[in-house]
């Protein structure tokens, strides 16, 4: 009889489940070649994708952690991006069943030492978003763009793709001021001994690869796994390497049903 495991998927910010399509799909073929069975969900964070009342939107980062579903069997955890920051505070509450933890290029900027290089670039230029997006600047959203894909990256974009992010800055900047506003401990993390896998695309530009390096060097069970070629855009162009990542994951959890603390 196959273990059946429980995939949950947090998208990004701006974002939604839509986001994880392609690597959904992927990882369904990669499950049933297996002969595993696997539940993929993909929850939609407050206020994103037009979900629940915009009062939702000023939870703090604990209270978006706890919209994410708990499951009571095997449980991958993966988050991308901001993502990635709720999948981590999820992961930190010990009531919580997760036997294997997820992150694909995390933003985890408040879990690193405030002086530390990764955090205090990322810091900046979060931070010079968010001044411009208040000050009601309708491009600002591709300063946060530029900085996580790289220089030029907003410029590239379709008008329709654009429009999209600027219509999302609001939920963004919501998302952004409850990430700087809690410090994420990542010591609490380690403390659960949990399969930490970390992931950076190779052509991703700084402060990425540097909060990664510095996410793995904070969790002993953590390993950095890299996508040749991929950069922050890599739900999109590179789903069947994510969703590989993934299915490891899963086939370790697979391999250890048991594990959970």
């Amino acid at each position: 009889m196959s273990t059946a495991v429980t995939v949950v998927a947090i998208h990004g910010s701006p974002g939604g489940p839509r986001s994880w399509d392609d690597v959904r799909a992927a990882v369904a073929e990669t499950g049933s070649a297996a002969g595993t069975a696997i539940d993929f969900l993909t929850p939609t964070l407050p206020g994103h994708d037009g979900s629940g009342p915009v009062g939702n939107r000023h939870l703090d980062l604990v209270g978006r952690a706890a919209t994410i579903p708990a499951i009571d069997g095997p449980t991958v955890l993966v988050g991308y991006s901001y993502g990635g920051v709720v999948a981590t505070m999820a992961a930190a509450d010990p009531p919580r069943r997760v036997d294997a933890l997820v992150l694909l290029e995390p933003v985890l900027l408040t879990a690193l030492p405030a002086d530390a290089e990764p955090a205090m670039a990322g810091r900046a230029g979060l931070l010079r978003y968010r001044e411009r997006a208040e000050a009601g600047d309708p491009a600002a959203i591709g300063l946060l763009v530029d900085l996580w894909y790289g220089a030029g990256t907003w410029d590239g974009m379709t008008d329709r793709l654009q429009a999209y992010l600027t219509a999302a800055t609001p939920t963004n900047l919501e998302d952004l001021r409850a990430m700087l506003a809690t410090p994420i401990d990542l010591g609490s993390v380690a403390s659960r001994s949990i399969p930490t896998t970390v992931v950076i695309g190779t052509a991703s530009p700084p402060p990425l690869p540097g909060i990664c390096d510095a996410v793995v060097d904070a969790i002993p069970t953590a390993s950095l796994g890299r996508i040749e070629g991929a950069n922050h855009a890599m739900l999109e162009t590179h789903p069947v390497e994510v969703a590989a990542v993934i299915a490891r994951a899963v086939a370790a959890v697979v391999a250890n049903p048991d594990r959970a603390d």
